[in-house]
């Protein structure tokens, strides 16, 4: 049975802390944001979201 891993989880974590960060940063008309000290431009929040897909599929099979 593949569980995800307490690692996984803290990554899915700060994806969504990324995601949040771009989101608010998008909808107050700005190109970049900055979430936990860091610079958060476009093509982090599109990652983050892949990942946070990407890891949500896999918990999807895992519980098949």
């Amino acid at each position: 049975t593949i569980t995800p891993s307490r690692s996984s989880s803290s990554r899915r974590s700060k994806a969504k802390k990324t995601i949040a960060a771009h989101t608010e940063a998008a909808q107050a008309g700005n190109g970049v944001g900055v979430g936990d000290g860091r610079l958060i431009e476009n093509l982090h929040g599109e990652a983050a979201r892949r990942q946070v897909a990407l890891a949500d599929a896999i918990t999807a099979l895992a519980k098949d």
